[in-house]
């Protein structure tokens, strides 16, 4: 898979808050950005890559059909705060094939918050898994970032990677790999199933519905320029023939969103971020923890109706 690189245009970033605003970065701009590779052998047989600076939607496609079908797609949307990504292979018909479709879609936005406060937020992704052979692997990950990117001249180099006083002032990290293996080990040295971000699930009959919530909670100062960032990938990956298809389907949604601005409000360098997002839901409780809650409240029913009964 090759790394997605990122361009960048100028412009200034002006805000209206009560609080002062710092000094913004003269790359601040909003962006969003897709990436879609369809390879078969080492070939890449249909790609696509777009970023785009100060607007606020994109997507891209590609597909291509050869000894396989490979189909990728992503889209991604500030207002709304959504990531979507899609990627599948099927139709293998070569024992020596090695097939990968590979979606990434992402958003950057740079905010200031109106009180220093704490503030939490959540990413919440959820779609489907499916391999169908032991050469199978279907993965999804999800990652979101805060920076405090306050009197940086630039946020970005030149050759689109971040600047390294970009990174070092990172406030805040999160992603996860969820990894659906056919093979009880996996031959992929760029994988550690024992790291605490990756979720390593082995065999055909564990396809199916999977999700994951990532959450932050970090202390922001007024007027300071802070960039988020959230990224979704899927990767669907077949090495040799076999039937049915290998996917990673999560064009139902990657949700980013705050979840207590702490009495804080926040400007936008697009002016428009999450302006249309939905309220994620809360986490639900684990099944046996709900079924113990019910419990005690049944008990409590009882208890107060013999109450009633001995009075």
């Amino acid at each position: 898979m090759r790394t997605l690189w990122l361009t960048t245009s100028l412009a200034a970033l002006g805000t209206a808050l009560c609080v002062p605003a710092q000094a913004a970065p003269i790359d601040a701009l909003p962006r969003t950005f897709t990436y879609t590779e369809v390879e078969s052998n080492s070939i890449n047989v249909g790609e696509g890559n777009q970023v785009f600076p100060n607007k606020t939607t994109a997507s891209e496609s590609a597909s291509a059909t050869g000894n396989s079908t490979g189909q990728t797609s992503s889209s991604v949307d500030l207002e709304t705060g959504q990531l979507k990504s899609g990627a599948s292979i099927s139709n293998v018909s070569e024992p020596d094939t090695f097939a990968r479709a590979t979606g990434i879609t992402g958003w950057m936005e740079f905010v200031t918050f109106s009180t220093s406060t704490t503030v939490d937020f959540a990413l919440a992704v959820d779609g489907f898994l499916n391999i169908a052979n032991e050469i199978d692997t279907a993965t999804y990950r999800a990652g979101v970032s805060l920076y405090d990117v306050t009197d940086q001249e630039r946020v970005f180099a030149s050759n689109g990677f971040f600047r390294p006083e970009t990174r070092s002032n990172e406030v805040f990290n999160a992603n996860g790999f969820t990894r659906l293996f056919g093979l009880d080990v996996p031959e992929d040295p760029f994988v550690d199933c024992s790291a605490p971000e990756e979720r390593c699930v082995f065999g055909t009959g564990q396809s199916g519905y999977y999700e994951s919530v990532l959450t932050g909670s970090v202390n922001v100062v007024a007027g300071r320029q802070y960039l988020i960032a959230a990224e979704l990938l899927t990767d669907a990956l077949r090495q040799g023939a076999g039937a049915g298809d290998v996917s990673a389907d999560f064009l139902s949604t990657a949700q980013f969103n705050f979840t207590d601005l702490g009495g804080a409000t926040f400007e936008s360098a697009s002016g428009t971020f999450l302006s249309k997002a939905p309220l994620l839901a809360p986490v639900p409780l684990p099944a046996s923890l709900s079924m113990m809650l019910a419990a005690l409240g049944g008990i409590g029913i009882v208890a107060r109706r013999r109450k009633r009964a001995e009075s």
